[in-house]
């Protein structure tokens, strides 16, 4: 009886023990996640092709040309894009700017630039050392727009001067207007790419067209042409194909 009397207040003595750690046991602090600010997203195009094509004695000609691709998952906005030239002992002696073709650059769309400097102060190309190239970009807003026109039925031919080292390249093609907003043939930038028959770019050429008597309706088409005079005649020679982008952004 005794024992059981004893065994019984044990029993009651580690309950009261056991509720009085429990209702006395601090409450565990509450971990509160603190809200980590998005990371700043750098704005960059990938350069995928690029080639310094200079040639000459006394007047040194040439230019450069670029491929980009857009790999953000949102437009960017090109607001410029230029190159520095420096020489083998590391001095500027130039700087031009490029037309590119488009403005407003799509996820995965390619972007064409090519400039056309005059290098006053180079006497002999091989003393060309390097080009950097600087591109200023935003994000696009709402009211930013551009088109891009489509281009169909491509031709070139060559024609080599009897005397010098010079020729020219002539191009034609077909431009088409697939959006809704007019184009004028006086607003249409044309870039244009050169490719040996490796596939490997060796340069390029811009304009401004100026067919100032024509208006792009949607679904209408017009025919360009352009001449691409004093090439470097080796140049001339490897030309295989061309790719060309063409559009604007104030359009009419």
């Amino acid at each position: 009886m005794i024992k059981q009397m004893f065994g019984s207040m044990a029993i009651l003595f580690f309950i009261f023990l056991g509720a009085f750690f429990i209702f006395n046991e601090e409450p565990e602090e509450e971990t509160v996640e603190e809200e980590k600010e998005p990371e700043e997203v750098k704005l960059e195009l990938n350069l995928l092709e690029r080639v310094d094509n200079l040639w000459g004695e006394g007047t040194v000609d040439g230019h450069t040309a670029l491929v980009f691709r857009n790999d953000h998952n949102f437009p960017v906005y090109i607001d410029g894009m230029a190159a520095d030239y420096f020489d083998t002992d590391g001095h500027q002696f130039d700087s031009d700017s490029f037309r590119f073709v488009p403005k407003i650059v799509q996820p995965g769309e390619k972007v064409y630039a090519v400039n056309s400097p005059i290098f006053g102060d180079l006497q002999f190309a091989e003393d060309f050392g390097e080009s950097i190239i600087n591109v200023r970009l935003s994000e696009k807003k709402d009211y930013m727009d551009y088109v891009t026109l489509e281009l169909k039925d491509i031709t070139f031919r060559k024609h080599l001067y009897e005397s010098g080292n010079n020729g020219s390249i002539y191009i034609s093609g077909v431009l088409k207007n697939n959006e809704d907003e007019n184009v004028d043939g006086d607003k249409i930038s044309v870039v244009g790419l050169y490719y040996d028959d490796s596939g490997k770019l060796i340069g390029g050429f811009n304009t401004l067209l100026h067919q100032s008597a024509t208006r792009l309706h949607k679904g209408e088409e017009m025919t360009f042409k352009y001449e691409h005079l004093m090439l470097n005649r080796e140049l001339v020679n490897r030309i295989h194909s061309i790719e060309i982008k063409a559009g604007c952004s104030a359009c009419n």
